[in-house]
């Protein structure tokens, strides 16, 4: 074999070579590219699926206060309702809120009656100054407002309205109306031995309340000069007016005041007063 025949033959051999290693280098070179391209398009498939879930999520974000109860500094064994602590500002307010939608959603500041609160707390935790409450889908929330506020002071017996605010800029807002107290008065013709006496019935029947709620307790009080109060609580919406609802020395013959003050199953009250002129048959 002659030097020439293999100088060519070698020649022929390295551009084989070269022609395979070219080969492989663009195989390599479509394989990472389809690779890279596969990936980006995941990557962006995956990044738009996640902003339609938050867009979704944002629309379709619903919060609802479930329950709601108002409390004041009053913490003594007597009734919290009374003539008295009506003139107390709500200093606790404890909420549930549900979420309602099936994406969770992230509580930040909490509104009442225009006063932004920025702390609160629930389950134990402390949420302020932006801090967001994670509320998972279809769940609820315990949470505690301490509302001692010193400029805007909120009382028991006025309106009042909640806002929500979460992370997603949506805000969810429930008014509150506190109930109406309404008293009425009939006599009924009483038998007592030979003679017949009036017996007046003073009744809270048409007291009224607001946002589905009821009414959890009545505070009666009638008052007659000089005489020292009667004071009727717990759970009566009528009562008959004899010597043993007020013993001597309350004189019914000569007129007194009828004061009832009710309270709602959300903490919020109503008072009202009813002079009752006497009635010398009682």
């Amino acid at each position: 074999m002659s030097s020439e025949f293999r100088r060519r033959l070698a020649g022929r051999r390295r551009r084989a070579v070269s022609e395979v290693v070219g080969a492989m280098l663009l195989l390599i070179v479509v394989v990472v590219a389809v690779g890279t391209f596969a990936y980006y398009l995941n990557y962006t498939q995956q990044q738009a699926q996640n902003r339609q879930t938050f867009i979704n999520s944002v629309k379709n974000e619903n919060l609802r206060i479930q329950n709601i109860f108002l409390s004041t500094l009053n913490t003594t064994a007597t009734p919290q309702i009374s003539a008295t602590n009506l003139t107390q500002r709500i200093t606790t307010i404890n909420i549930t809120v549900i979420n309602l939608n099936l994406q969770s959603s992230n509580l930040v500041y909490i509104q009442v009656d225009g006063t932004w609160l920025k702390n609160f707390t629930s389950l134990g935790f402390n949420y302020f100054g932006g801090t967001y409450l994670i509320i998972p889908a279809r769940a609820t929330s315990q949470i505690t407002l301490y509302t001692n506020f010193t400029k805007t002071p909120i009382y028991r017996n006025q309106s009042m309205q909640v806002t929500l605010l979460t992370k997603s800029g949506n805000y969810f807002e429930t008014a509150y109306n506190p109930p109406s107290a309404i008293i009425t008065e009939q006599l009924y013709p009483q038998q007592e031995g030979a003679s017949v006496v009036d017996e007046p019935i003073f009744s809270s029947q048409f007291s009224t309340v607001s946002n589905e709620t009821s009414i959890a307790s009545y505070f009666w009080v009638l008052t007659q000069s000089p005489h020292p109060p009667c004071i009727i609580s717990g759970s009566r919406a009528a009562f008959a007016f004899t010597s043993v609802t007020c013993p001597s020395p309350f004189v019914p013959t000569t007129g007194f005041n009828v004061s009832l003050t009710i309270e709602d199953s959300n903490g919020l009250t109503s008072n009202s007063n009813f002079p009752f002129a006497g009635d010398p048959n009682i």
